[in-house]
């Protein structure tokens, strides 16, 4: 993945938007083809539970 879409993804964070930061993070591992085993996955979900991200996000990112 590329680096400025790390720094985007943490300049997110920084500024309190975790929903948006993983939401994007999601998307871009996932147009990406990013490998997520199951323990990062598993807390992706669980992350994403807390937030309110949609199941969307990280679902896509088992197929990858």
């Amino acid at each position: 993945m590329p680096e400025r879409d790390l720094r985007s993804v943490d300049e997110l964070v920084q500024v309190g938007e975790w929903k948006i930061a993983l939401e994007n993070l999601c998307t871009q591992a996932h147009e990406y083809d990013v490998t997520v085993d199951g323990y990062l996955l598993e807390a992706i979900r669980q992350l994403a539970s807390e937030l309110g991200v949609p199941d969307r996000y990280w679902t896509v990112l088992s197929r990858a």
